[in-house]
């Protein structure tokens, strides 16, 4: 698998660009086609996701009238994407559909669904990472932290307005889905009840179809273990979500969409990505308590906060030590979804430098 990697990294260099440098390869149709074949129906990968036995494949047509084609009814004939069981043969998944396929952008679509991912999403001190920014190869601690295993998904679940039951689910491509179907319990515990408090959400590839075995780390033990690619980063104040929840004018990638739940929609750093969370004001608030943090996972790793995020924070700490506010409002945040583009996710598969750190950075 190192080499076929190596050979599509070879064929890579032009993801996320426009137009490919002069002299630069990216290979033929035929080329993606040898390329998928190899490494998703012949076995050459061995995930463990729980779609192994499902390969994904791009609609050729769909491309060609900006992602579905339209009847004269104007009903879509052409979906963005596609799914078939695995077969032992190519010509045995797809049938006559072969001509339909880009196989290029097929090659990454299923690069990324077949490799495992870990979402994080913690309540930070703003305090903590004020320190950070002047220290080196420290952690910064979590006051609540919750780690879950997602998976990547070319389709999203459409939620109501002001709900956050899904009412259907609809193709998502060439956008991402990381979503999190059971966000009501796992984040019934995790409110921002406090000026001093961040709330921070990271994305992690893990292990599947972009790790050879060159991605691995050897521990103290003699053990070896897969580094991780940290995929997105970013935090948000607590006054940024308590002014979106409020006023909904907040100019940082907000959606306010009213009612006792608010839909808000963080951007990720430098506009990359997107946080769908549901707000919720918590009743009884000045009587509520955090539980326990588990102990081996109370502290973040961080290995880098870019200025515009430390500066973000310093600011909001300079509010909140002008003195104490009485009128704290705890916010219930339950984390719907992280959505990336496919580029930027095959990009920084391939190439991204890893972390031997299990959180290697927080951005804004």
């Amino acid at each position: 698998r190192d080499e076929l990697l190596a050979i599509v990294r070879k064929y890579s260099s032009s993801l996320g660009q426009t137009i490919a440098r002069d002299g630069e390869e990216s290979g033929d149709s035929h080329f993606w086609q040898e390329m998928l074949d190899m490494f998703f129906v012949r076995g050459l990968v061995e995930s463990k996701t729980t779609s192994d036995d499902l390969l994904f494949f791009v609609n050729l047509l769909s491309l060609e009238f900006g992602g579905g084609g339209f009847n004269d009814e104007g009903k879509i004939f052409a979906e963005p994407c596609f799914v078939r069981r695995w077969q032992p043969q190519l010509s045995k998944v797809l049938g006559d559909r072969t001509r339909e396929v880009d196989w290029r952008r097929s090659f990454y679509l299923n690069l990324v669904v077949h490799t495992t991912y870990t979402l994080t999403v913690s309540i930070c001190s703003r305090e903590e990472l004020l320190r950070y920014r002047n220290s080196s190869g420290s952690s910064l601690e979590s006051i609540y932290k919750i780690t879950k295993n997602v998976f990547a998904s070319p389709s999203r679940s459409n939620f109501q307005t002001k709900s956050s039951k899904a009412s259907e689910t609809v193709s998502s491509y060439p956008d991402i889905y990381f979503s999190v179907d059971d966000h009501d319990d796992t984040f019934e515990h995790l409110i921002l009840k406090n000026e001093d408090h961040c709330y921070c959400v990271l994305l992690h590839a893990t292990g599947g179809a972009a790790f050879g075995s060159g991605r691995l780390i050897r521990g103290k033990d003699g053990s070896r273990s897969s580094a991780v690619v940290t995929l997105f980063s970013g935090f948000v104040s607590y006054e940024m979500v308590r002014s979106a929840f409020e006023s909904g004018k907040l100019s940082f990638g907000f959606l306010h969409l009213g009612g006792k739940s608010e839909r808000l929609v963080m951007r990720g750093p430098g506009g990359r990505g997107e946080v769908d969370v549901i707000v919720t004001r918590v009743p009884g608030s000045k009587n509520y308590f955090y539980e326990p943090v588990e102990a081996p996972g109370a502290k973040l790793g961080i290995g880098t906060i870019v200025r515009k995020a430390a500066d973000a924070a310093k600011h909001a700490y300079l509010a909140a030590s002008s003195g104490p506010n009485e009128d704290l409002i705890p916010l219930r945040c339950s984390l719907l979804s992280v959505s990336l583009d496919w580029e930027t996710l095959a990009h920084d598969l391939l190439f991204k430098v890893l972390s031997c750190d299990f959180l290697s950075s927080v951005l804004m």
